[in-house]
């Protein structure tokens, strides 16, 4: 008798503590709707989803619903719910519900939720690399890794931060990824408490004082801040002017927009400005990229004369 009260004891206090934790967890204030089908990892990793939301991942779905004519395939990153389905053909952006979550990283094994000890184990694991996790939807997806002269280019991040697929171009990775920096290095900073890493996705420079994303990921520790600061917004204001003047003679000489010289430059450029680090990703394969977009572009002045000579004669 005394067992069977005891348990029934526990058995109800067990319910009245998951009953108290349901309503009063900080998930109070998250928006459910919107997290989707991963509502349910909110009842304990509520820090994570409430970093989550601050940033970008939580918003990609709505960035495809506020344009107006929207390739299907852009649902492939800007989806959850469409890049694990396998009736892809019946959804589209209207009928998809979830943006990039919990799902669009990290294992999406059904078993792993059974028992704790495998959602320990299991889930926490990403689906893939953590290279081919963000390079599925961070890299502008180049046949054969080389772009086409004439392409149109987006989210090249992987590509710029790996230095590959330009044209015209030799291939250098950034110094970066011999020193095995990854993404997550710079863009999930480590948290003072515990090893957890931020869910943001947001990489936090030296000028913005400390910690950040260089200094205290392990990298740049023996530098300061405010000389570090210093160095990158000098890169920054170096590439932002070579982008400018690429602009402009790509502005100036779209008369030629049909000729192959006019599509290398506009491709490089568009590498260089879907990577969208301004050039902090790296800096040399950056500059190759826009040397080779201006070298293009003034190359067709000089061709056109030569031509225009050549059909005096």
């Amino acid at each position: 008798m005394y067992r069977y009260r005891l348990g029934k004891g526990l058995l109800l206090i067990t319910l009245v503590l998951g009953l108290v934790f349901i309503n009063t967890g900080v998930t109070k204030g998250i928006d459910k709707a919107k997290i989707g089908d991963v509502s349910k990892c909110l009842e304990c990793h509520e820090e994570e989803a409430a970093e989550w939301e601050k940033g970008p991942h939580a918003k990609s779905l709505d960035l495809l619903k506020g344009i107006d004519k929207v390739k299907k395939e852009c649902l492939s990153c800007h989806s959850t719910d469409y890049q694990l389905s396998n009736k892809k053909n019946e959804l589209t952006v209207s009928k998809v519900k979830y943006g990039v979550n919990c799902l669009s990283c990290h294992n999406d094994d059904p078993e792993i939720g059974k028992s704790r000890d495998k959602h320990l184990a299991d889930y926490k694991k990403l689906r893939r690399s953590e290279k081919e996790t963000c390079g599925e939807c961070h890299s502008a997806q180049l046949a054969n890794g080389v772009a086409k002269p004439g392409q149109e280019v987006n989210h090249a991040q992987q590509n710029l931060y790996y230095g590959f697929g330009g044209i015209n171009v030799e291939d250098r990775p950034a110094e970066m990824v011999r020193a095995g920096v990854t993404c997550s290095s710079c863009h999930m900073l480590p948290k003072e408490k515990g090893a957890k890493r931020a869910h943001t996705f947001r990489s936090i420079l030296p000028g913005e004082g400390e910690p950040n994303s260089c200094i205290n990921s392990g990298c740049h520790a023996n530098f300061g801040s405010t000389m570090f600061a210093g160095m990158l917004e000098m890169r920054v204001m170096e590439v932002e002017d070579m982008l400018a003047t690429v602009k402009e003679k790509l502005k100036a000489k779209r008369d030629y927009k049909n000729t192959e010289a006019y599509k290398v430059a506009k491709t490089n450029y568009l590498m260089v400005k879907e990577d969208k680090s301004q050039g902090l990703h790296n800096l040399y394969y950056t500059r190759s990229l826009l040397w080779e977009a201006e070298d293009q572009l003034d190359s067709i002045k000089v061709k056109e004369a030569k031509k225009e000579a050549s059909q005096q004669e």
